[in-house]
Formats: structure tokens, C-alpha cells, sequence
């Protein structure tokens, strides 16, 4: 039998069918980095100074970054039918700190680099990035672009990437770089490609680590395609007029 409702209960009901016929439906906020003024001047900058560069420039950038790959994925949500009074008859059970590998990768146009895990008794800082500009990017670069001057050095401008022993390396090697702005993810394709990445990891079980980094190196190495990381890269003159757009806003990337 369906319980009598009460006053409350039918003008709220009655508030939310006006507001979905106004258009106003409930949603959660988008999460965007903070920008700050400073911040929106030098993304509007950035944009403006390579918004018409072609793909010809872009297939000689090399996008890199860092990112942590849990062991399972505690984000999705199952949803289902129940019974009123059936709440705890079906859970999706989690773990407060799934065992997770923090790795390194980078891609451009034609092809993924190299990836390197933070091994356990490693820290993310300048010597470890050191070691992967050294190694990985050194191998990348010579695998994606026929050798080790002729492209662009993307990276997001973290602390780690940003020291005088880094940025002297850097200038040592000759290599050319990007003057990235800071809170820009959104500018990133290899923010897209992460997503990408851990959902056709977690498309597995594991039970180690061990066997984590296996998937992450054979869906890295042989499941993505050279279509998708093409239309990756060359959607940056869309992010940089999305940019321009939002005056150095938030866009929808």
C-alpha cells in the first residue's frame, strides 16, 4: 500500500517537476583545477601563441606526465534494482588503499614512448626525472621522431620538472620545449589517454602489482591505436580555442 504524502514531500515534488520544465535538472559540479587570475592569463597566452599551429607542429610533440594505476578500480558505481529494505543485500566491495603503481609514460602522433615505474624505494622528484629524461625520453624521442633534437618536450611543469639541474639537462640536450602553463590538464591529451589506459586495465583482475604493470606494458605497448593517438594530439587547436574561448577559463577537456 502507498503511504499518504506528506505536504512537504508533495511541494518539493512539485518544486522539482517545475524546475526540470524550466531546464534545471540536478547534476553534481563539474571539478576543474582552481585558476587563479595569473593562472588564466598565461593559459590565454599559451593558447594564443600556438592556436595556429598546424599538424606538422604537433606531430613533433612529445606529451608526457605521470599518473598512479590502482590495483582495482574503486570509482565506478553499479547500479541496480532493489527492494525498499535491501540496501546491504548487494555491495560492491572496496579497499581504503588498493596497492597502486605510480608510472611515467609519454606519446605522440605516431606512437607510445617507453613507460618507467616508481619502483619502491624511488621518489618522485628531480633525480628520478633526471633519469627519466636520461632514458625514456632519450629512447622515446629516437624511436618516434628518427632521433634526439628534432621535436618538442611537453611536460606539465610540476616541481620535479622544473629544477636548475633538470632544466640544464634539458638545455644541454638541445632539446626544444613548451612554455606549458600551470593548472592546465585540460590542455593535456595524454590526460585522455590515462582514462583510456586504466579503463582497459581494469578490465582485468589482479592480484599483485607485478601482474598490474604487466597489463598497463601490453595495453600500453599493443592496445592503443595509432588512429586514437593521432586524434589526440591533433585536438589541441580545438583545447587552444576552447581556451581562448573561455578567456583562459575552464574548458570542456
Amino acid at each position: 500500500m502507498e503511504l499518504q504524502k506528506t505536504g512537504v514531500e508533495i511541494g518539493a515534488s512539485t518544486l522539482r517537476r517545475n524546475l526540470k520544465k524550466m531546464g534545471l535538472v540536478s547534476r553534481f559540479a563539474v571539478r576543474k583545477p582552481l585558476l587563479t587570475r595569473r593562472h588564466r592569463a598565461l593559459r590565454l597566452a599559451f593558447a594564443r601563441k600556438y592556436v595556429n599551429k598546424g599538424r606538422e607542429f604537433w606531430s613533433k610533440v612529445l606529451f608526457t606526465d605521470e599518473t598512479r594505476i590502482a590495483i582495482r578500480s574503486d570509482c565506478n558505481k553499479t547500479r541496480l534494482r532493489r527492494k525498499t529494505g535491501e540496501r546491504l543485500h548487494f555491495v560492491t566491495p572496496t579497499v581504503k588503499h588498493p596497492p597502486a603503481v605510480m608510472m611515467w609514460g609519454a606519446f605522440a602522433a605516431n606512437g607510445v614512448g617507453r613507460v618507467r615505474f616508481l619502483e619502491k624505494n624511488e621518489t618522485c622528484n628531480s633525480v628520478w626525472y633526471m633519469k627519466v629524461l636520461n632514458q625514456q625520453v632519450r629512447w622515446s624521442a629516437r624511436s618516434l621522431f628518427g632521433n634526439t633534437s628534432d621535436f618538442y618536450l611537453q611536460d606539465d611543469g610540476a616541481p620535479c620538472h622544473r629544477s636548475k639541474a633538470v632544466k640544464d639537462f634539458v638545455r644541454q640536450q638541445g632539446w626544444m620545449t613548451l612554455d606549458w602553463p600551470p593548472q592546465s590538464p585540460d590542455l593535456n591529451p595524454i590526460e585522455n589517454l590515462w582514462g583510456l589506459l586504466k579503463r582497459r586495465v581494469w578490465s582485468h583482475n589482479f592480484s599483485s602489482t607485478t601482474e598490474l604493470k604487466a597489463r598497463i606494458i601490453a595495453v600500453w605497448n599493443h592496445g592503443l591505436e595509432r588512429e586514437l593517438l593521432e586524434k589526440l594530439v591533433f585536438s589541441m587547436s580545438d583545447r587552444l580555442r576552447a581556451v581562448i574561448k573561455a578567456r583562459g577559463g575552464p574548458t570542456q577537456y
